[in-house]
């Protein structure tokens, strides 16, 4: 069916099994081939696409393997299983008993399908990003035939290609992503710096003002005590200028104060960014994890029902968010920060939800606070603040919580 590659060296395995040109009897056609029957070849697929690395790591230590401790580790174990599996020996047995046991729902999916029914099977796999026990499940399968044998070892190869090529985009959003977060460090420490003079300088500055207004105040106290009835002029003149002075210095400490709050305001804001900034790397670098350990390019995800709260963010952007989680099996609840929704309705969602998500950078400072305020106070500790409003920052961080259970 296939023709090896001009330009790629890779060539697909003899077919282990066809029912083309074959006389079967029924007893072979029930009985499912083990890896070792299989021609060689096929078995570096399988190891490298139905076996974790954890599990090859648990057979090891069962089979008192020695892997020297290099950076090529996971190759040898890879190479060393793929080698040994193609004859019948203890290593070939306990790969097989490992295969069926983590892909045992597949084989029992498998076992009474037809011929015409074993493509079928093989493309809903595809589509859904399913590929490890199907495909173990049908190149054992007694019915399985030539072309269907070719074209799974075409796709997963293919697949392998195309994940090397998303995880090379996912390193180069990474470091992107590192550098990006060291500047908004760097820039935070600096202006935190800044806010911290400022606010010492301020404090020092109302504790003057403070000292002064009481001062005044006991004097004023004092030449109401000792006034007499027939005031002199020169009594008044003084008392008018110390109320006059006294006006000056509260006008003076409301402004301090009203510097003091932008500036803790302004701190809010900074902590809030660099946490979502530090989020979004952790779950970058989850992400790139999980490609590594998979065979296939497909990240659809299962919300498993999931209450998913949206707090604050872009009108434009909400149908979006909604589609994406309604179609990976989610709830989709919006809460606008105040702007048109109640915000006595938001301490109630924040309960109910089994994730909050808010962008930093379009919330209010208030539904901010009361999304943090109802976590601590149920032990709810399940919000997560987004770099941005974008769809990219929301999916992200989905992937990573669901995918990887962060």
């Amino acid at each position: 069916m296939f023709e090896q590659h001009k330009n790629c060296n890779f060539k697909i395995p003899e077919t282990h099994n066809t029912l083309v040109g074959k006389t079967i009897d029924s007893k072979s056609v029930s009985k499912r081939q083990q890896i070792w029957e299989l021609s060689a070849g096929w078995q570096c697929s399988i190891i490298g696409t139905c076996l974790p690395l954890s599990d090859l790591n648990i057979l090891a230590k069962k089979l008192k393997i020695n892997i020297s401790q290099d950076s090529f580790q996971e190759y040898q174990l890879h190479g060393f299983f793929a080698h040994e599996t193609q004859k019948q020996s203890k290593v070939s047995k306990m790969v097989q008993k490992t295969l069926d046991r983590r892909h045992q729902l597949a084989i029992k999916k498998t076992r009474k399908l037809s011929v015409s029914e074993l493509s079928d099977y093989w493309k809903l796999a595809l589509a859904s990003g399913d590929i490890p026990g199907p495909y173990w499940a049908l190149l054992t399968h007694p019915k399985v035939y030539e072309d269907l044998s070719e074209q799974m070892f075409a796709d997963v190869h293919m697949l392998s290609h195309l994940v090397g090529a998303s995880n090379r985009a996912d390193i180069k959003q990474l470091k992107r992503l590192d550098a990006e977060l060291a500047a908004v460090n760097e820039k935070f420490k600096h202006r935190r710096k800044l806010f911290l003079k400022k606010l010492i300088r301020k404090n020092h500055e109302i504790r003057n003002l403070r000292n002064i207004y009481s001062e005044l105040i006991s004097k004023t106290e004092f030449k109401k005590r000792i006034s007499f009835p027939n005031k002199d002029h020169k009594s008044n003149q003084d008392l008018t200028q110390l109320e006059s002075k006294i006006d000056k210095l509260n006008t003076g400490l409301k402004v301090a104060k009203t510097i003091t709050k932008k500036q803790e305001i302004e701190l809010v804001r900074i902590n809030n960014l660099n946490e979502a900034m530090a989020q979004e790397l952790l779950f970058n670098e989850r992400r790139i994890q999980l490609s590594n350990r998979r065979s296939n390019l497909v990240r659809k995800i299962d919300l498993q029902g999931s209450f998913i709260l949206y707090v604050g963010g872009r009108k434009n952007i909400i149908n979006k968010l909604r589609s994406y989680v309604e179609n990976n099996n989610g709830t989709f609840v919006h809460h606008d920060g105040g702007l048109e929704s109640s915000m006595k309705e938001l301490g109630p969602q924040v309960i109910q939800a089994d994730r909050i998500y808010f962008p930093v950078d379009c919330i209010s400072h208030s539904a901010m606070h009361v999304v943090k305020r109802t976590c601590n106070q149920k032990a709810h500790s399940s919000y997560t603040p987004l770099r941005s409003s974008s769809m990219a920052a929301f999916k992200l961080a989905l992937e990573a919580h669901f995918e990887s259970g962060i």
